[in-house]
Formats: C-alpha cells, structure tokens, sequence
C-alpha cells in the first residue's frame, strides 16, 4: 500500500544542488562517487533518550556538557524540534521509517506490529547506496527489525568495523544514560551511573527549582538534579565518540546530528503532548555547510531526519515518507503546523493529537472523560509522581501542580507556547483566540485524513484483523 507523500520531493540529486551551492558560495565540492568517503559525506547520529531543552546549548547553565556544547557550537541548534510523540517505541518508529506512527500502526505504548508492506526503514536505501550501517544499540520501533537494516546492530556497532576505510557510513549511538528510568536508583547505583561527573560539577538539588506544574519539595528538586547530573554523564559518553571520530581523521566530512527522542522522563513530560515532552533538543553539525553557532527557528519534526538524511547522501525519497527535507540543497519551505499523537501508554488507554505552529499548540482529547493521570505501573514508580499523588492525596497539591489531577480532560486545549511555555494557561475557550482554535482544529481533521491515523481504529479491532490475515495466510 501506497501513502500520499505530505511533500513534494524533488527527483534531483544532492548532486546538482550541490554543485549550484558551490557556484553561489564558492565552496570546493569533490565529484559524486558512491563509493569512498572522500565524496559522499557520513552521518553519525548521536541519539539520547527522555531530555528536553535543559541544556547549556538552550539556555540552561545548570548540565556540564562542554562536549556537547562545543558541537553545537560548530553547528546549527535548532530551536523549535518536535518529536512525533512522547514515548519511546513510537517516537523511535517514525524516526526510522519517515512514516507516522499512527500510520504505521505503531503508535500504542507497547505493541508488535508488522512493518506495512511497501515501507522500508531508511538505512536499508543507504545501504543499497553503498553505506556502511551501525546501530548501538536500541532499536525499540514496536515492530521486529527487518532484515538488511543494518550491517551491525549491536553494543559493539562502530563504524570502525567496516572493512573498507573508504566506504562512507551511517552510525547511529543511542544513549540511554538520561532514561526516566534512573531517577529510580539507589543513591548508590545513581553515583555509580554519573561516576565520570567531577563532583564539582554534580547539580546541588538545593540550587535547581523545578517547573511549576511540579510542586517545589525536595524529592521534585532531587529528580531535577538527576536530570541535570545525566546530561552531564551523557556529555562524557558521547565525548568519547566525538574523539575517535577526530581520531580517525573523519571529523570534516561527518555530519552529525544530535537529538533525543521526546521529553524529559517526569510527569507532564514524557507520555503527554505539552512542549515538555515534545520540544527536543537537535543540533546539526555540517562541515562547511551549517554556520557555526547559528540558530534556527524552524518548526522542525523528527520526522524530517529520515528524508533529509536521504536527500543530502544523494538518494530519492521514497514517496510514502510524511516529512521534509529540512536542511541541505533540496531543503523544502518551512510546514505551517506539525503533529504529534498520543495513544495508549502501556496499560492506560487514551488518545490525544497535538497540533504545532511557531507560537499556538492545539491539543485534542478524544476521551476527556478519561484523567490525565492515569494509574500506570512504570511512570508511577517515579519518584515525582510518586509524590504528585501523595499530595493529591493529602489535599495538599495546589496550582499548576494540580493540573495533571483534574477529573477530566477538556476535550480541546490551546496554549500560546510563547506567553506561556509551560502551558498552563488553557485558551481554548477564550473568545480572542476562536479563529485560531478553528484552523487548528480543521488542520488535524485534514492531517488525520491525509495520514489515515489508526488511532482512530479501535486497538481490539485492529488486533482481530491481524488474526484473521494471519489465519488466511495459512
């Protein structure tokens, strides 16, 4: 099955596109070969889990990331990157097919579907382009992983694996060092986690003050801390791939993107469809081409990564694939909105879309009867919620805190992400802002048609169908 492409793709080259930038820029491009490193660039993706923007490079001093912070100062930061949802194994499956989740059927938390017929995840097209593949090592796309993905998908993925030294290559790391999952630890497995952070550099939990959709105490503080102490940890991890990327002589023609999946792994963060668990950080570093220390204010989504890293290695973009080209010859305009979705969250059934311009998020609920703040076995293991849900408890939470624990959800939500970044002021019923409303809620009906979204399928019936085909294949 074929699916509508959102965008126009041009049938071009990298090539010529290049070639007219070398004409306005004067800049030196060697001939196109698919063979050798020497004209066809590398990609290395530096990818971490459950972190948002607090991050020096955004504006947050408290992290110490002098690696990280020296590449995105030898690039581009993007400033208005949003994930495609607010969990891990959705967000991960558009990334590596350009497809939505909620197209691909992959957008519950957790499921195991097959891969759509006639949809590839992108390193295959590299591939069979001549590029040398390596994932270490997450993979995580709620569906098995086809083969021909990779050349090694392993702990020991490198591209220093590949037999051929000129051979280019596509490298993806993924870091799970920032996982939600480590403000769970002891005191004493946390120090042994962040045990390469200078205790000069440890985050005193007494300096930090948390959002204010988190009530002030000591245990939010603590988990803010955390956040901060692995971002410093992943500084290091990540530090060490950059050096043997210098010492391998590679370093000027890699490009390198740097991103995380979806927000930091905290309440009203991860699983929802607020800019803290949406707004991702993404540096691109382009040698000669990314001006160093720019600044983007695009709306970009990840998943723009898999047709942009097509469109600058040469390759055609396969029709099927949902976003833009974002950067490089063929870059494309700039969408008036982006989408993300959120459906069912391990045990806790919901559905939510979001819809993104550079200043307004329109948030529909489709079932407002149903809490925020589901019960749900993991998340609940935090110690933030944990603690949201002793006060709640004990009467004691109050203001933006107390949001997450409302009764119901409104059925519409619209916040001016500019005014009010931690959206907490809900606009959706102010008569000033009912145009805006309006268009917004048009363009998710249009966008759920355009990209047939499954969410709108009921799971137990998708389920039955699958049965079925698999019963008639017998």
């Amino acid at each position: 099955m074929m699916f509508p492409a959102i965008l126009y793709h041009s049938s071009k080259t990298v090539l010529s596109g290049l070639a007219l930038a070398v004409v306005l820029s004067g800049v030196p491009l060697p001939a196109h070969s698919a063979e050798t490193t020497a004209t066809r660039p590398n990609i290395l993706w530096l990818s971490f889990e459950d972190h948002g923007v607090e991050l020096p490079f955004y504006g947050d001093p408290h992290a110490h990331m002098p690696n990280l912070k020296k590449l995105a100062d030898s690039g581009t930061v993007f400033t208005r990157a949003i994930s495609s949802a607010p969990v891990c194994a959705p967000s991960r499956s558009t990334i590596i097919t350009g497809v939505h989740a909620a197209t691909l059927g992959t957008h519950h938390m957790r499921s195991d579907v097959a891969l759509m017929p006639g949809i590839k995840t992108f390193p295959t097209y590299l591939r069979d382009a001549g590029y040398y593949c390596t994932n270490n090592v997450k993979t995580d796309y709620n569906f098995a992983v086809p083969e021909g993905t990779w050349d090694e998908n392993s702990r020991k993925a490198h591209w220093r694996d590949r037999s051929n030294p000129d051979q280019p290559f596509f490298s993806v790391f993924n870091f799970t060092v920032t996982h939600e999952g480590k403000f769970k630890l002891t005191d004493k497995k946390f120090e042994e986690m962040v045990k390469d952070v200078s205790p000069s550099h440890r985050v005193d939990p007494s300096t930090v003050k948390p959002p204010p959709y988190f009530p002030d105490t000591p245990v939010t503080r603590n988990d803010w801390a955390r956040q901060y102490d692995l971002a410093s940890q992943l500084d290091v991890e990540a530090g060490r791939i950059l050096k043997q990327l210098k010492d391998d002589g590679l370093a000027t023609n890699t490009i390198i993107f740097l991103f995380s999946d979806h927000g930091i792994g905290l309440p009203r963060s991860k699983r929802w469809l607020y800019d803290a668990g949406l707004h991702v950080p993404l540096v691109v570093s382009w040698p000669g081409v990314t001006a160093p220390g720019s600044r983007n204010e695009e709306l970009v989504s990840l998943i723009d990564l898999p047709p942009t890293v097509l469109s600058i290695t040469g390759l055609k973009i396969p029709n099927y694939m949902q976003g833009r080209i974002f950067l490089g010859p063929e870059k494309q305009p700039e969408p008036e909105y982006i989408f993300a979705t959120r459906d069912r969250i391990d045990e806790a059934v919901d559905m939510s879309r979001a819809v993104r311009d550079r200043q307004f998020k329109y948030i529909k609920n489709f079932f407002p009867e149903i809490i925020y703040a589901q019960p749900t076995v993991y998340p609940d293991g935090n110690p933030t919620m944990r603690e949201m849900r002793r006060m709640h408890e004990d009467g004691t939470l109050t203001g933006p805190a107390a949001l997450l624990f409302q009764a119901k959800k409104p059925a519409e939500e619209l916040y001016d992400t500019v005014a009010d970044p931690y959206e907490i002021n809900d606009l959706a019923n102010d008569p000033q802002q009912k145009s805006k409303l309006e268009a917004m809620r048009t363009a998710l009906v249009e966008w759920q048609s355009r990209i047939k979204d499954k969410g709108l399928q009921p799971e137990p019936e998708k389920q039955k169908r699958k049965a079925d085909a698999k019963r008639n294949r017998r």
